[in-house]
């Protein structure tokens, strides 16, 4: 009676991690699909801490969508970029930006205005040589960058990741591309 039981109480518990792991991939696809919708604009703190949350799970489902061919606004509102809010640029680059967000942080930065806090200048992804906009090839390009860095990072621990990103080995480094 107790083996019968146990294996009871076993399935029940397996079914449920299942469930719980399904559900939470479920809210991660969903904040994913909100962060790279055609009219974010990036200024949605619970957001990103949600995305803090989700810690370096959500990094492969981020990386999927990075090469999404649709566009709508990328980078920040600032008063001192107020002549780039009509740019449109592919809605995957918010999807990268997280990815360096989640690296970068391990808490919510201070101030809960997120254009405070901006790690690059105006969290957009240009050609190294700033030859000509970014076109549907080198979105699918930087998704690939991004690929094969978490193939040689994803078994680090997120504390290895941050302190690799601190220390200027990030997800870009040595492509045509950088953050601007």
């Amino acid at each position: 009676m107790k083996k019968i039981i146990c294996f009871i109480s076993l399935v029940i518990g397996s079914v449920y991690s299942v469930c719980a792991q399904a559900n939470q991939t479920e809210i991660m696809r969903m904040a994913i699909s909100k962060a790279i919708a055609t009219t974010y604009t990036g200024d949605d703190p619970h957001l990103y801490q949600e995305f803090l949350g989700f810690n370096k799970k959500v990094i492969p489902y981020l990386i999927d969508v990075i090469d999404t061919n649709k566009k709508g606004y990328a980078g920040y509102f600032r008063p001192t970029n107020s002549n780039l809010k009509s740019i449109l640029n592919f809605n995957g680059i918010h999807a990268a930006y997280l990815i360096e967000f989640i690296l970068k942080n391990n808490k919510m930065p201070k101030s809960n205005d997120i254009t405070a806090n901006l790690m690059f200048n105006r969290n957009i992804i240009i050609k190294r040589d700033g030859s000509t906009p970014l076109d549907l090839s080198d979105i699918k390009e930087i998704k690939k960058i991004y690929k094969s860095w978490w193939q040689v990072n994803c078994n680090k621990s997120i504390e290895e990741l941050r302190v690799d990103w601190r220390a200027g080995r990030r997800p870009l480094d040595g492509s045509l591309y950088h953050w601007f």
